[in-house]
């Protein structure tokens, strides 16, 4: 039956009014009320705001320490401390930010065929900056590559890579991620995760070209982690690390007392890869990792084309509606 004249709800269908559907369903909460669907964004990021800033401390705050309490006493081994004590404080926040994104219970499923992608995405993007920068001469080899060098210390750094950037998937993806996508929806979601990794880059002094890449690379990564889990995305970062800072050294950030297998110096050309600071800061990078999340994204894109394809002609239309009635005619 009917309540003042409103229709009813059928059995076993819930309305978008009801609250326990709102909360449930953040997209219907936003879909109620624009202010309701601004408040939720911005708690969502506010919440996210303060969990990156208690993972970053937390997580820098153990290397520190030990670095501190080591350096005096044991400088041959400072080093290595601080690598085992960085990946041991990855694993320990990593298991936090998992611990507390059980609440959220959102179902993900693992796939070895994208997180396949992930890995093939992060070996391909630097492989081919790194063929174009040595074809155009714009970087060179220290050594041929007969000649490289291979020694314990690569397998220890690749396995505090791996401890890192399985972090960092924690974080961004199965926390932040999930708890924006819950509380406001997947587009605030998306652009939480993004805002983030850009404010990451930013606070380490990154150039317009290591901003639009960040941005690129969180969207590709949330791809990623919506289609195949959380492994898919680490799969990636794992994969660019290894080559950008193990395999050719110079590309990207640097593992202390860890040479590469090949290392590259600048020779002209710094724009297309970055310099010294690493092909996060170049264009080269930033241009192939905005098209790989487009082609990732590419029907979220494709839909948001239709959907501005379909608004404008009404929107055009309203605006040319004669003022006065529909015939065009003003009244006395």
């Amino acid at each position: 039956m009917s309540v003042r004249g409103k229709p009813a709800v059928p059995d076993g269908k819930h309305s978008t009014a009801d609250p326990a559907r709102a909360v449930s369903h953040p997209e219907n909460a936003a879909a109620g009320t624009p202010a309701r669907g601004i408040g939720a964004f911005l708690r969502a990021s506010l919440r996210a705001l303060i969990c990156f800033a208690v993972y970053t401390v937390a997580f820098l705050a153990i290397p520190l320490a030990v670095a501190f309490a080591l350096a005096n006493r044991f400088p041959g081994v400072s080093v290595q401390a601080t690598s085992a004590a960085t990946a041991l404080s990855a694993l320990v926040t990593a298991g936090i930010a998992l611990r507390v994104a059980r609440r959220w219970r959102t179902p993900r499923t693992l796939s070895a065929r994208w997180t396949a992608v992930g890995a093939l995405t992060g070996l391909l993007l630097p492989a081919m900056l790194t063929a174009l920068a040595l074809a155009l001469d714009s970087m060179r080899l220290e050594r041929p590559l007969s000649e490289p060098a291979l020694h314990l210390a690569l397998a220890l750094a690749l396995l505090e890579s791996v401890a890192i950037c399985f972090s960092h998937g924690a974080l961004y993806l199965r926390l932040i991620f999930d708890a924006a996508e819950a509380r406001a929806g997947r587009s605030a979601a998306y652009f939480i995760a993004c805002a983030l990794t850009v404010l990451t880059a930013a606070l380490r002094g990154g150039n317009a070209a290591a901003l639009l890449c960040a941005a690129a690379a969180s969207a590709a990564q949330c791809a990623l982690y919506e289609r195949g889990g959380l492994f898919a995305p680490v799969a990636m970062e794992i994969a660019f690390s290894a080559w950008t800072s193990l395999l050719f050294g110079g590309l990207g950030e640097s593992f202390p007392g860890v040479s590469p297998v090949y290392a590259l110096y600048h020779v002209s050309e710094a724009w297309l890869t970055g310099g010294g600071a690493g092909l996060a800061f170049g264009w080269g990078l930033a241009l192939i990792m905005a098209v790989a999340a487009m082609l990732l994204l590419r029907r979220e894109l494709a839909a948001l084309v239709r959907r501005f394809h379909h608004a404008l002609p009404r929107a055009v239309g309203a605006h040319k509606q004669p003022p006065h009635g529909g015939n065009g005619r003003c009244s006395a």
